[in-house]
């Protein structure tokens, strides 16, 4: 088992490498919109990694059950010398147990990242869908959230034409008979996971 401290230096340097890969990802050049909708995807997946290793970061530095505190104290307490040397005892058990185990630091991890970036001439496959209507992210397609909504009741039966006017407007639709039904749930489902 990792130390804390050692838990948090890593996610630290997952941090730094995560913000370096961004930057990388941002500066380089997509010679095509399918490049330009995949960079995107991979930079959002980048920040949702860094915030994932903030918020652990988050949790390890409150230290609610006194882990970090315990740790902290046993390794600059009077008998430092006799911890460290536990502690190296605890890993060389590992290795010995362990020999053939490969490690991959995240240093590879992210170098594969930066060699994928740095190479124009990589495959871009879909890392999205979309409807074929929607051409990789050229045009968006709302004829599936229109006919929801013309399946709601009270609502004033609209074209698709006006519907993309006015779809926004949350206040427009009654509150008493169509924003308590299942299908008014449905719908705002739907466009949150689509859009």
């Amino acid at each position: 088992m990792d130390s804390i401290l050692e838990n948090q230096r890593k996610l630290h340097e997952e941090r730094e490498r995560t913000i370096e890969t961004i930057v990388k990802e941002i500066m380089s050049d997509k010679k095509t919109h399918k490049a330009n909708i995949n960079s995107q995807q991979r930079v959002k997946q980048l920040v949702d990694r860094y915030h994932g290793c903030t918020e652990n970061l988050e949790r390890m530095y409150t230290d609610v059950e006194g882990i970090r505190k315990r740790e902290m104290e046993a390794i600059a307490g009077p008998n430092e010398f006799a911890e460290f040397y536990a502690r190296l005892k605890i890993l060389k058990d590992a290795h010995r147990r362990n020999p053939d185990e490969l490690a991959e630091p995240l240093s590879m991890e992210f170098q594969k990242m930066h060699e994928e970036i740095a190479d124009p001439e990589r495959e871009e496959t879909d890392m999205v869908q979309f409807t074929d209507e929607e051409g990789y992210g050229r045009f968006l397609d709302m004829h599936a959230l229109h006919a929801l909504f013309l399946n709601l009741k009270a609502i004033k039966k609209v074209d698709y034409i006006t519907y993309l006017g006015q779809f926004d407007k949350f206040t427009d639709i009654p509150r008493n008979t169509t924003k308590k039904t299942g299908a008014y749930k449905e719908y705002l489902h739907a466009l949150k996971v689509r859009y």
